[in-house]
């Protein structure tokens, strides 16, 4: 795993305001940077990403329930253009019904990925298709974050 310095500098950046940005990691027992060739993850099998043919959408991150472990893939630290996030779904979680398009750049994507990760290891979103309380933690942290400089 060979993280670089620019990923560890962000890494303690995100730990060390993740109260400002209005997340609780309580739950989180450790950050994994798998950034070294890791690409178009959609899936984790065995505690490592699996890795897919680039016909699917590719993750940015993961969290382990077991091990407390939360993954951050190379998709999360790269610049993001009219990324859809889901706002609202069908009764049954299923369906996405609204949406929103937004534009982040590598840092906020960071933020992004680590706000939705947030959510799944408070338990948010472990039965839906579409992550939505996961993907409005991560914007919610965004505007934290843009509303510090």
């Amino acid at each position: 795993n060979s993280t670089s310095w620019p990923s560890l500098y962000q890494l303690h950046l995100l730990s060390e305001t993740a109260f400002a940005l209005g997340l609780d990691i309580s739950n989180v027992k450790s950050i994994n940077l798998d950034y070294m060739d890791v690409e178009n993850v959609v899936g984790m099998f065995n505690g490592g990403p699996v890795v897919g043919d680039g016909g699917s959408h590719p993750w940015a991150g993961a969290f382990d329930r077991e091990t407390g472990t939360m993954y951050l893939f190379a998709e999360s630290f790269a610049p993001a253009s009219n990324l859809n996030i889901p706002l609202a779904t069908d009764s049954t979680g299923m369906g996405m019904i609204d949406s929103v398009s937004v534009d982040y750049t590598a840092m906020e994507n960071l933020i992004h990925s680590f706000g939705h990760e947030t959510a799944h290891s408070l338990g948010l979103d472990t039965k839906s298709v579409w992550h939505v309380q996961g993907e409005r933690m991560g914007m919610d942290a965004v505007e934290r974050f843009r509303g510090m400089y």
